[in-house]
């Protein structure tokens, strides 16, 4: 089971849908976050909405997956959502 704003990689290739565009393919290994989760009675997996993003940082895809179609990376970024966290990134920033 994986978390919001969990940071997680593919665990095999796959093509992205087409909601952004083009599809593409997207390598084993590729980085994204969790941005919803979707559970529901009868439903037989759990759903994942995941952002994949380039070496860049950049959005490259966004599309729904199973649970077996990702593993964890071990990071986080539900830090960055919370305004206690932006507040001090904010000084440390100022600081520099």
């Amino acid at each position: 089971m994986f978390n919001q704003y969990q940071e997680v990689e593919l665990s095999h290739d796959m093509m992205s849908d087409e909601l952004l565009g083009d599809p593409i393919q997207l390598k084993e290994g590729q980085k994204g976050v969790i941005v919803e989760i979707h559970t529901s009675k009868g439903v037989p997996y759990r759903g994942y909405d995941v952002e994949f993003f380039d070496d860049n940082g950049n959005t490259v895809a966004v599309m729904i997956v199973k649970e077996e179609d990702i593993r964890p990376t071990g990071k986080s970024h539900a830090q960055k959502t919370d305004p206690a966290f932006r507040s001090e990134e904010r000084k440390d920033s100022a600081t520099a």
